[in-house]
């Protein structure tokens, strides 16, 4: 139903209330999308439950959607005819909402004629609702393999696409049959009623996991192109720099980054300020589901400092700085050791680590022209086989070998190549 239309029926606007405005920084439960919850509840669209929280990660109900979408639209709730509903009556609480909702064709029933007020909502069914409210139009170049061409919310899903409202899941699903989060829909309906929400969305793009290189970089595909992302706003410890020792809850943050992002997982990188840095690697935020961000999962794993905040603000620096607080507050991974985290990074003093040379032949003298944790590089890149061991050293050596130079395992990279000038070589004749 086309909003210009709703307009003309608007007998009132919502006043703002005398009482205080319940912010999503006021909700203790809410620790991702503020900015999207926190508008909708300035606007009083939203609201939290009785205990004061707000339940982000509960499934959005039938009625409490259609609710959100009609007090946005501000549409007279008096005079809608009896839906007829089996399960619906005019003493039926939401009564009104309902009627509405089913006039002006948001929702269809189930079961063939019910409602169910407080079944979750599925993916399809709010795209569906949302397209109907606001009238989207557009065509989107997404293709979403799970949604067929007589889905009944085809046309509503590619709509939301085509205006940046959702980009479905990294495996080119929209997964329509699913439920959706309390916080997300929030995020939904925000970027609807609100334009400027969906420009950061421009700024993601698809990639493919290659490899970790430690829980703060890894190396991604993007449209067959190999690339390098070091995680915004993040810093883990150190296991893999050749100038440091390996550092505690180093080695953990690595493995639990090969955990959650297994070579070939399909992921979300999204840019925010500059998109590399000096060594060319990409800086971005990891998203490895539609409302899971790898970043913030560092953080309250106590896994990683919030860290190098160069270009501020951030879109989701009040998430991450939240995600640390309470990971601090529980004295977990990082946190755990008095004095270990500091505005610089991790303090040396309360270390007790290996250092990486004499874990694995590492070694900080590397002074050739290629990044070790960047890019990767194969022996075609090297002029000599001693240049060559050089920077698989400076990469970890044997039991790293992120470049794959040592295809044999016997610790000596790229043998095809001629060795430095001034060393003599034995040749049999």
């Amino acid at each position: 139903m086309l909003k210009q239309l709703l307009s003309g029926m608007l007998v009132f606007v919502l006043l703002v209330s005398s009482l205080p405005i319940k912010t999503a920084w006021a909700f203790p439960d809410v620790t991702q999308y503020q900015r999207f919850i926190t508008y909708l509840t300035d606007k009083d669209i939203i609201k939290g439950r009785p205990d004061g929280t707000f339940g982000p990660t509960e499934s959005v109900k039938r009625i409490q959607a259609i609710k959100m979408i009609l007090n946005d639209l501000g549409v007279p709730l008096t005079d809608a005819p009896n839906p007829n509903l089996s399960d619906v009556t005019p003493s039926t609480t939401d009564y009104t909402y309902i009627a509405t909702a089913m006039e002006l064709g948001l929702i269809k029933p189930l079961n063939g004629n019910q409602f169910k007020a407080y079944e979750p909502m599925t993916r399809g069914d709010i795209a569906y609702a949302i397209d109907q409210a606001y009238n989207l139009t557009g065509k989107s170049a997404t293709t979403f393999t799970d949604v067929t061409d007589d889905y009944y919310a085809k046309d509503s899903i590619y709509h939301l696409a085509a205006n940046n409202i959702t980009k479905g899941y990294p495996d080119q699903t929209f997964k329509p049959n699913e439920t959706l989060s309390r916080q997300h829909f929030s995020v939904f309906l925000a970027k609807t009623i609100q334009p400027d929400f969906r420009e950061q969305d421009a700024s993601k793009v698809t990639a493919t996991i290659n490899r970790v290189i430690d829980g703060d970089t890894v190396v991604v595909s993007i449209e067959g192109e190999v690339k390098t992302v070091r995680l915004l706003l993040v810093d883990t410890p150190e296991t893999v720099d050749p100038s440091l020792p390996v550092q505690p809850f180093g080695k953990e943050a690595t493995d639990f980054a090969k955990e959650i992002l297994p070579t070939g997982k399909k992921v979300t990188i999204e840019f925010d300020g500059p998109k590399t840095d000096k060594y060319n690697r990409l800086l971005a935020y990891l998203w490895v589901g539609e409302d899971i961000m790898f970043n913030q999962l560092l953080l309250e794993e106590g896994l990683a400092r919030y860290a190098y905040e160069y270009d501020p603000p951030y879109l989701y620096q009040e998430d991450l700085i939240n995600a640390q607080t309470k990971a601090r507050d529980k004295e977990i991974g990082i946190w755990g050791i008095e004095g270990y985290v500091t505005e610089d990074g991790f303090n040396k003093e309360e270390q007790d680590a290996v250092p990486v040379a004499a874990e694995s032949g590492s070694t900080s003298n590397y002074e050739g022209p290629y990044d070790p944790f960047g890019p990767d590089k194969n022996c075609s890149d090297f002029n000599t086989q001693d240049e060559a061991q050089a920077f698989f050293e400076a990469a970890g050596g044997p039991d790293q070998d992120p470049h794959n130079l040592d295809g044999d395992g016997n610790g000596v990279v790229c043998e095809s190549l001629p060795t430095q000038p001034d060393v003599v070589s034995i040749s049999s004749y």
